[in-house]
């Protein structure tokens, strides 16, 4: 059997946290679901891993009637892969490959929802760097959703450095220095006192 390797799955902390422009779900327990996701990239360890399990146990009772359940709860298992990796690879290996699933399958029933977007394209490229998953060809159908389609114009400065930020990513992995950094420019220049502009600034001086 060919062995699986992954790298060490990090994934962005940034993933909407402190995304103002969202409202988030109406629904209460799918709320507090999205937020223990969110919370969980700021710890390490058996806390992270607990509150992890937590999302996904407040999430599953809505994947399958709620799109941001759905794509939360499919991120959240890809966290856990992450989790998994040393000890486990196949196991971690199946839950990147189902979680992604999940989170494709909510951007095809609700295809012009923005937040699923961002978290589709951020998300990817995360497990697409740091697993046997390659997420590439989904990525570039939100980098057009946001670029060609021009809906990146419909965002406040915030998001779009956002977007630009991680388009900018998209274009670096696939080689493609040029728009790289034209999309890294765009993000600094969107919002350039925002965590994402200062990210951008980042990668602009390496």
């Amino acid at each position: 059997m060919k062995k699986i390797s992954f790298k060490a799955i990090s994934f962005a902390a940034v993933l909407l946290l402190g995304s103002l422009a969202f409202a988030g779900s109406e629904n209460p327990e799918i709320q507090k679901g999205i937020e223990l996701h969110n919370l969980s990239h700021s710890i390490e360890g058996e806390e992270s891993d607990a509150m992890i399990d937590e999302s996904m146990k407040t999430l599953e009772p809505f994947i399958k009637k709620d799109t941001l359940a759905c794509a939360y709860y499919g991120s959240a298992l890809t966290i856990k892969a992450g989790n998994y990796a040393k000890k486990s690879p196949i196991k971690a290996f199946r839950n990147l490959k189902k979680g992604s699933k999940l989170i494709d399958e909510a951007v095809k029933k609700d295809s012009d929802n923005i937040e699923l977007r961002i978290l589709r394209l951020e998300n990817g490229i995360d497990v697409s760097r740091g697993s046997p998953v390659k997420r590439y060809n989904v990525i570039r159908e939100d980098v057009d959703y946001f670029i060609a389609q021009e809906k990146v114009s419909l965002l406040g400065d915030e998001l779009k450095a956002e977007v630009y930020l991680f388009c900018g990513h998209y274009y670096l992995d696939s080689k493609d220095s040029d728009n790289a950094r034209k999309y890294f420019e765009l993000a600094y220049n969107s919002s350039p006192d925002s965590k994402f502009g200062k990210d951008a600034k980042e990668m602009l001086e390496k």
